[in-house]
């Protein structure tokens, strides 16, 4: 059976199956919260999340990448203009404030991004 990745996210080394019950590409333990996209930067910078919030009320929360070593992430306006760095909780979360209704995009870098889009590690095959 041919895996299929995210786009742009081909250069995870995937050995077997990942196990959908047990880890997934973004985790936020909130079910109020929607992952409404995941992009390449506009700029080439990074990647973009862009959440929306469907609950209604404001409150902190932690979005984890266990596939991902985070480098920084920042939160932009709707443009993708830089705003204000977001905490990072540990490698792979970072912590965001959401507002009622609110869309937050994110601009995420990781350990494989070095000021580009997320590519693939230099001598890396792309998924097939």
């Amino acid at each position: 059976m041919k895996q299929v990745l995210p786009p742009n996210l081909s250069f995870i080394e995937v050995n077997s199956p990942i196990n959908a019950e047990a880890q997934g590409f973004l985790e936020t333990g909130d079910p109020d919260l929607l992952l409404d996209t995941w992009k390449p930067a506009e700029n080439g910078r990074g990647t973009i999340l862009r959440f929306l919030d469907l609950g209604g009320a404001g409150r902190t929360v932690t979005a984890s990448m266990p596939l991902f070593t985070l480098q920084s992430a920042i939160q932009t306006d709707a443009v993708e203009r830089d705003q204000a760095p977001l905490p990072l909780t540990s490698p792979h979360a970072l912590q965001l404030a959401v507002k009622p209704h609110q869309i937050v995009p994110v601009r995420v870098l990781t350990s494989a991004d070095s000021g580009t889009t997320m590519s693939p590690p230099a001598g890396s095959k792309p998924a097939p």
